[in-house]
């Protein structure tokens, strides 16, 4: 019960930031923008829809884009991620092995890790295209705090339609 009014509160918390305008969320360092390299064009919602029409050619109709179609999806709704960075740990990095028992995140190079998903809705398999980003670790908030600790990360997926249109946004 504890826990569940932990979370509760969280969410307060988070609904409430979210629900700031970006001039007005509070920052503890420098925002420092993780973006992705400029594409042609963006893809117009019939080319992702042409894409995923092809993609899912298949005898279960699932759409599985590779190569080219799926380098232009993940490049057509790459986000940019803007994050205060006020410690080593806000910088993001790639999972790294060291002599260390564990492994770590080296913010020296720092990466976007891209992959595909699928969703069913309405009976039909969605493309779901997830971002995801490594933190070297989640300070602790108290000592109650159980999600910090070392190592964090966050995933950015974009659920889209049949008619190319991003259908869901989430992390």
């Amino acid at each position: 019960l504890a826990f569940a009014a932990g979370i509760r509160n969280w969410h307060g918390e988070v609904r409430e930031t979210f629900g700031l305008p970006l001039a007005a969320l509070p920052r503890k360092g420098r925002p420092v923008r993780f973006a992705p390299p400029p594409t042609p064009a963006p893809a117009a919602p019939q080319e992702v829809a042409a894409i995923l029409e092809r993609s899912a050619r298949n005898p279960l109709g699932i759409p599985e884009p590779s190569g080219a179609d799926a380098e232009r999806l993940f490049a057509a709704f790459a986000p940019v991620f803007e994050i205060d960075v006020a410690t080593e740990e806000d910088r993001i990095g790639s999972p790294a092995w060291s002599d260390a028992p564990l492994p770590s995140v080296d913010t020296k190079r720092p990466a976007v890790y891209r992959l595909l998903s699928h969703t069913r809705a309405d009976g039909k398999t969605l493309l779901q295209l997830n971002y995801v980003i490594w933190f070297p670790a989640r300070p602790k908030t108290s000592a109650w705090d159980i999600l910090g600790g070392p190592f964090d990360g966050i995933t950015w997926r974009v659920t889209l339609a049949p008619d190319g249109r991003p259908w869901v946004y989430d992390t």
